[in-house]
């Protein structure tokens, strides 16, 4: 039986909790996780040319992910956000370099579909390929 596939698309960023960088941003967490599932996916996103950047892109590789689509942004660095944590242990975010995606410089919205499908025809032509957003 073939491997699903899946391809995941938005921010890829940096959570510094307690003095620690954590690779974060939805997206990449969920590419993440799929792959330690046996899943192939592969990660649509964009980060910095600076060492957050290659450390991002290294460490989705570790991880089993499959970077080839992962573009990267000559001028704005990868996003990075410290995160505190109230007494209930839920996160409050404070963006420092706000993350870049493949949709805007600035953006850290979801990606539609059609946009995906024009910009990257032969991702979107491969057999198989379901397209799931939270807008449907």
């Amino acid at each position: 039986m073939e491997r699903p596939r899946v391809i995941c698309f938005g921010e890829t960023l940096w959570d510094i909790i307690g003095g620690h960088a954590y690779l974060g941003g939805a997206p990449a967490n969920v590419a993440v996780h799929l792959a330690a599932l046996g899943v192939s996916v592969s990660l649509i996103t964009r980060v910095g040319c600076d060492r957050r950047g290659r450390v991002a892109v290294e460490e989705l590789r570790r991880r089993g992910v499959l970077v080839e689509q992962v573009q990267e942004d000559p001028r704005h660095e990868t996003g990075w956000a410290r995160v505190a944590l109230n007494e209930r242990g839920e996160p409050r975010y404070r963006f420092a370099a706000r993350p870049v995606t493949p949709t805007s410089r600035h953006s850290t919205g979801i990606l539609p579909m059609r946009w995906c499908s024009e910009r990257w025809p032969s991702v979107a032509a491969q057999p198989g390929v379901r397209w799931l957003d939270g807008w449907a």
